[in-house]
């Protein structure tokens, strides 16, 4: 909505309230508006007139933006190129026929606008015809035409698993590259969710296995991936969430001292939806993930980001305090807001600007940590020797923030650019004195070839842009991210695109890998996000279309010149002189920086700062990290730091031997504790025998035995059988125990009941943090049955493209499964029919349809709810309630009426109270 013309006769009350509207319609701010297209149309413009139409489909969807709709209208249209098929079944741009230009585009109507589609392969048919176009295929002829085969071949390749290939003479797998290692592929088939899309990707290490693992967001939910073996990647678990194009996702990972054991949590935002802020226990891998309570501040938000951390591990850095940060959510005009991570499971609120406009929207946010002198002349923060910078990707400019006194930041710079579109993320350099920053839009809406900004940031009150570097296509940038001297980026249309950056000021392409072949066009199909800083060097990139890619990156081959730790992990003892060699391949002088990571040990074990590793001569030998190691005391267990190589001046960091693990021995040794993996389970007393598990955390040395027993809460022995016993581990054995639980089921209507398990063990064999759980036993008999509707009634145009909105609530706040049924009229078929989105392409006859909507709970209890669909003919025939019609938002001439009528009632009865709130602090 746009209100700007109306200023001028609404008051300021008025205007605000259209700001507000706006806010609320796309909090992600990548637009939301319809595309036109005609047979007598024109390919100039936007294509975003109704009364001025494009005349392609390919023309008109380059144009679009992530979200907005491309109508055609009635009339023939050849399908000649497999780029015109990606837009014809992409999902980020949905591209529907059976519209008309005789009502502006109103009404989506494929029986009465025949919109045809001809040059389509016969695989697509059906799902075209799904969108409102009329598809001419004939499988006969198919064989026999190039054009189609080539179609078929390039969507063939991108949804068929491929296995590991080497880039020989610029192809791998049949895919162009250049430097680049296909490890392996699974396309979004091979995912679970069952996703037309992928999103957004992150990485995570296992620091109590050093295993890894692939985060990936679908369109409905995200999937974890073991990705140790990189060639054999394995499906660990997803989570399902509501359909939506954007997800973002992020790891934080800390030492919990009680289980002398590492925790995990993802954390997950999406877009365009209501499920708040999801948060991932990644604990019990490799064995299973589970779901945490969501954060509901926010319903919605564009991105998410941990503050602090070292990237490949996740885990904050020394001396620094890491926040959860969200950004572009539907609050306070989408300006950043933080969380604490004092406790990860559940983070809590911290910072938040109660002032904001909607210039403070901010799209992604990034950040590093100041060490130098910057930290004293730029910052006002409460310390000089360090400062916390939050950079907030804000649409129209890079905003550089002070947080080093989180209750309060402080904007200290700015960052801008020529041929400016919108300003869409960026990451820093490995020694944070360069920002490379992402413009999404420029390709597209400027017409120029890719283009990365490179701004010196050595004095953050003034970043200077010092370089852009500009690639050989259209395709659109999207997310990067700098680790050594390279920079890894997700290029849409051209797949993954690594710069070289040992000269910032001067960026080379060092490798691709092209995950969409059709075409390298200003377009949003190909890849989404990468992830590179996984210890063993291989890289991660979601591809949209594609699903999951893991590379191996080679551009380090060919520099001629590296360094990196001979072994991946060492042995100390306590009391020695710890030497860690770092040696050189090759012979340029070369000069390489490394930090200190304390993971589970700290500063009272170890004696050691960061530093720099120097060659001058070619015949100079490997050069030594010194470490002095302090002694142990009696009862400590191995404990474990890290040492990282970054920022080479010249060269590169060979690509798995930049990280090395240090363990600290003990002649204790990690025998581990007995753990309960949460503090309160739910069951249904209808269930029998409940079976709880008890993990072994922090290591599996020698014999471990507890004694576990079993007792009343609020239950009564009525409710259960008490039971008390022993659980051991044997040296090595990590295997999870049980403790089997007898319950009752009686006929009594009763509240929910409790049991308490309480784990015990000698002063040598522990128990962890969670050494008591509480079952609630729920009765069946109070339990009640799930609210449900269907939605309201609702007539819609012959042939056009349905999408339901219903809602589903439990009274007991139960997980709820849902199924649609159709029990009346011409048969459709439901796409998504387990949700409570489902969509389905209406008959191309006048009908009427009933659907009905079950939601059944934990217990099986169920209820239902059905609506009526009225199927029309002719527009005539649509004057009904169409507000889930998909196609009657096509104009937003409703939706525009009904706001303008709305904003006169206001300009009679509204008044201005109150002043503007300063910032809340939680």
């Amino acid at each position: 909505m746009r209100c700007f013309s109306l200023k001028r006769y609404l008051p300021a009350a008025i205007v605000l309230f259209c700001v507000a509207i706006s806010q609320a319609v796309h909090a992600h701010s990548e637009d939301d508006k319809s595309r036109f297209v005609a047979p007598n149309g024109n390919d100039a413009g936007a294509c975003d007139n109704r009364f001025r139409p494009c005349q392609s489909i390919a023309y008109a969807a380059a144009q679009a933006n992530k979200g907005d709709k491309v109508l055609v209208s009635v009339g023939h249209y050849a399908v000649v190129d497999e780029q015109t098929l990606f837009y014809l079944i992409g999902e980020l741009v949905q591209v529907q026929g059976g519209y008309s230009q005789s009502d502006h585009y109103q009404i989506q109507n494929p029986a009465m606008y025949d919109t045809v589609l001809s040059g389509v392969p016969v695989s697509f048919a059906g799902q075209l015809a799904r969108k409102g176009f009329n598809v001419i295929a004939d499988g006969k002829q198919e064989t026999a035409s190039a054009v189609s085969q080539q179609i078929t071949q390039a969507v063939t390749k991108m949804s068929q698993r491929h296995s590991r290939a080497d880039c020989v003479d610029g192809v791998a797998a049949g895919f162009s590259c250049r430097n680049i290692a296909l490890l392996a592929h699974l396309p979004l088939a091979d995912l679970p969710t069952n996703s037309t899309t992928a999103n957004d990707i992150w990485g995570h290490v296992d620091l109590n296995t050093m295993r890894e693992y692939a985060l990936i967001g679908l369109r409905r939910g995200v999937a974890v991936i073991d990705v140790t073996e990189p060639e054999s990647p394995t499906i660990i678990g997803s989570i399902e969430g509501a359909t939506t194009t954007w997800r973002d996702i992020k790891v934080y990972q800390y030492f919990n001292r009680a289980t002398h054991s590492w925790r995990a949590y993802a954390y997950v935002s999406a877009d365009s939806a209501s499920e708040g802020l999801r948060i991932i226990d990644l604990s019990q891998l490799p064995d299973r993930i589970s779901e945490i309570e969501s954060l509901d501040d926010d319903a919605r938000a564009h991105n998410i980001y941990v503050s602090h951390v070292d990237y490949g591990l996740n885990i904050s850095l020394p001396d620094s305090t890491s926040e959860l940060i969200v950004a572009g959510s539907e609050n306070n005009f989408g300006a950043w807001r933080s969380y604490r991570l004092t406790s990860p499971a559940s983070p809590s609120p911290a910072y938040q600007n109660d002032i904001a406009t909607r210039t403070d929207y901010s799209h992604d946010v990034s950040g590093f940590f100041v060490t130098d002198e910057r930290a004293r002349e730029d910052c006002r923060g409460n310390s000089s020797i360090s400062c916390s910078v939050i950079l907030d990707f804000n649409e129209e400019s890079v905003r550089l923030w002070d947080t080093s006194n989180p209750e309060l930041p402080w904007e200290i710079g700015e960052a801008t650019y020529p041929n400016l579109a919108y300003t869409h993320s960026g990451w820093t350099s490995d020694d944070n004195q360069y920002l490379f920053v992402h413009d999404e839009l420029d390709e597209s809406s400027l017409n120029l070839n890719t283009a990365v900004h490179v701004f010196d940031i050595s004095d953050l009150t003034v970043p200077s842009l010092v370089a852009t570097w500009q690639g050989d296509t259209r395709a659109i940038d999207h997310n990067g991210y700098a680790k050594g001297n390279r920079y890894y980026m997700s290029n849409y249309e051209r797949g993954l695109t690594v710069l070289d950056i040992t000269d910032p000021t001067a960026p080379q392409e060092a490798g691709f890998f092209d995950t969409f072949p059709s075409s390298d066009n200003a377009s949003f199909n190909g890849a989404w996000g990468v992830y590179p800083f996984l210890p063993s060097g291989n890289i991660l990139v979601s591809d949209i279309q594609g699903g999951l890619y893991l590379f191996r990156d080679n551009t380090a081959n060919s520099d001629g010149t590296s360094v990196g730790f001979r072994d991946a992990k060492m042995t100390a003892q306590p009391g020695e002189s710890l030497s860690i060699p770092v040696q050189r391949t090759g012979t340029a002088n070369i000069n390489v920086d490394y930090r200190i990571i304390y993971g589970s040990a700290d500063n009272t074990d170890i004696t050691a700062s960061d530093g720099t590793l120097t060659w001058n001569a070619p015949e100079d030998p490997n050069q030594p990290i010194e470490i002095e190691i302090t002694a142990n005391e009696e009862d400590e267990f191995v404990e474990q730091f890290f040492v990282r190589l970054m920022n080479p001046s010249t060269g590169n960091i060979a690509g798995d031997a930049g990280l090395i693990k240090v363990n600290i021995d003990s002649t204790r040794g990690n025998q581990g504790v007995a753990n309960f993996s949460s503090e309160r389970f739910e069951v249904a007393e209808t269930v029998g025998v409940y079976n709880v598990n008890v993990a072994r955390v922090g290591g599996s040395q020698g014999t471990l035995q507890i004694q576990y027993d079993v007792s009343a809460g609020s239950a009564s022995t009525d409710d259960f059988e008490p039971v008390s016993g022993n659980l051991s581990w044997e040296d090595g054995d990590n295997q999870d125990k049980v403790i089997a639980i007898t319950l009752f089921d009686d006929e009594i209507n009763e509240e929910t009941e409790t049991l308490i398990i309480t784990l015990t063990g000698s002063a040598d064999n522990g128990v962890g943090d969670i050494a008591t759980t509480t079952i609630a036993i729920r009765d069946d008999e109070s339990n009640q049955s799930p609210q449900v509707n269907a939605g309201a009634n609702q007539t819609v145009s012959a042939g056009a493209q349905v999408r339901l909105n219903a809602t589903a609530s439990d009274p007991e706040n139960d997980a709820l499964t849902y199924s649609w049924q159709q029990t009346a009229g011409e048969n459709v078929s439901l796409v998504e029919s387990d949700s409570l989105t489902p969509s389905f392409t209406a008959p191309s006859t006048a009908t009427t349809l009933t659907l009905s909507l079950t939601a059944t709970d934990e217990f099986g209890a169920s209820a239902s709810d059905e609506l009526t669909i009225t199927v029309a003919t002719t527009k005539d025939d649509n004057n009904s309630d169409s507000g889930n019609n998909a196609g009657s938002s096509g104009g937003g001439g409703g939706a525009l009426n009904a706001t303008l009528i709305l904003l006169l009632t206001l300009t009679a009865s509204m008044r201005i109270i109150g002043k503007r709130s300063k910032a809340t602090y939680f």
